[in-house]
């Protein structure tokens, strides 16, 4: 493959990320934080059977995790709600001019 078709490939691909909704990519990213959470359990669980000295690292793992998860449900909700916000704005907008509307039209 030549140079310019890799950056044009980089520059495609970035792109399409960039059109993505920032809700879905938190979304995307939530569920991929879901995934390194089961993980990160699985090796708390381990370490625990194990009565391993690494105990504290995975515990820290995990609650980070949680952390994380809780912090992009936080953001997901906010989007959420200032969609519907914005939605809401835009019916009664949509209602107003529709009201002017037929207001000129009696004139």
């Amino acid at each position: 493959m030549k140079k310019d078709d890799i950056v044009t490939a980089a520059i495609a691909k970035a792109q399409q990320k960039l059109a993505i909704p920032e809700d879905e990519k938190i979304a995307t990213n939530i569920q991929s934080l879901y995934k390194g959470l089961a993980g990160a359990y699985e090796k708390l669980t381990e370490a625990k059977a194990e009565n391993s000295d690494q105990i504290d690292i995975f515990q820290q793992s995990v609650d980070k995790l949680k952390h994380e998860i809780d912090d992009n449900r936080q953001v997901l909700e906010k989007i959420k709600a200032d969609m519907v916000l914005a939605s809401s704005k835009y019916h009664k907008l949509d209602d107003l001019i529709a009201n002017n509307s037929n207001l000129s039209n009696k004139h």
